[in-house]
């Protein structure tokens, strides 16, 4: 097994800090290199898992690497990503939407999908306190995702 694999492999860890040190060291990687990416649908399977925690770890990994896979691999993904925005842990809801501008941004077909699921969101299902905070975050990606269009829309003009 080699190192990327025996971190991946960490992610589901009982203890929660040795899965958190894989976490930081997968994107660590994530940020320069493309190696993480080769195990893309290992996290795609992660999406699924009944901890909230590992489900999380996968979603920020797909966003991480996005940049690394093809289109189609990322929109393969898309649909169970998109589901953790209804996720049961309020916690998971946020961080899959802050993490939606780095799919959009790797893969700009993918925002009319994404667009529409944060505008069919439904956020009626958990504590008050949290659905404000769940509606600031769908703000503030839906915003940042138009201005990616417009920046884009801008470089192509150029």
């Amino acid at each position: 097994m080699n190192p990327i694999e025996a971190q991946i492999e960490e992610l589901k860890n009982k203890d929660q800090k040795t899965a958190y040190q894989a976490l930081k060291h997968l994107l660590a990687i994530s940020e320069t290199r493309a190696e993480v990416s080769y195990y893309f649908d290992r996290f795609v399977v992660l999406l699924q898992d009944p901890q909230s925690y590992v489900r999380t770890r996968g979603l920020l990994l797909i966003a991480a690497n996005a940049r690394w896979v093809k289109e189609k691999t990322c929109a393969a993904a898309l649909p169970f990503y998109l589901e953790l925005i209804q996720d049961p842990k309020p916690i998971t809801r946020r961080q899959c939407i802050q993490a939606l501008p780095s799919l959009s941004a790797a893969h700009p077909s993918l925002k009319p999908s994404i667009l529409a699921a944060l505008n069919g969101a439904q956020i009626q299902d958990v504590p008050e306190t949290m659905q404000r905070l769940i509606a600031k975050d769908i703000q503030k990606t839906m915003q940042a995702i138009q201005t990616q269009t417009a920046e884009e829309n801008r470089n192509e003009s150029l």
